[in-house]
């Protein structure tokens, strides 16, 4: 998803990457990436966890919003709900 990340953003749209493994994420390096300690396939939160889920996507248009550099990678953490 990175690499289609940077075609995207080559076109001119902001993207932010959403990812549960930091290992992979820094290999692929995307323009910006949240980084979530969920299991795989619940990147956002658990199923019906609607409030965590509403605080990741926030966080990840927080990153979009106030993202300084290229490559720019941040830890989600459940505190900061």
């Amino acid at each position: 998803m990175g690499l289609i990340a940077r075609a995207i953003e080559e076109s001119g749209i902001p993207t932010v990457s959403l990812a549960n493994l930091k290992g992979a994420i820094l290999r692929v390096k995307p323009p910006r990436a949240l980084v979530t300690r969920f299991p795989r396939g619940q990147t956002v939160g658990p199923a019906g966890d609607a409030a965590t889920q509403r605080a990741v996507v926030l966080a990840a248009l927080n990153l979009l919003a106030t993202a300084g550099t290229a490559g720019d990678v941040r830890d989600f953490n459940v505190s900061d709900e």
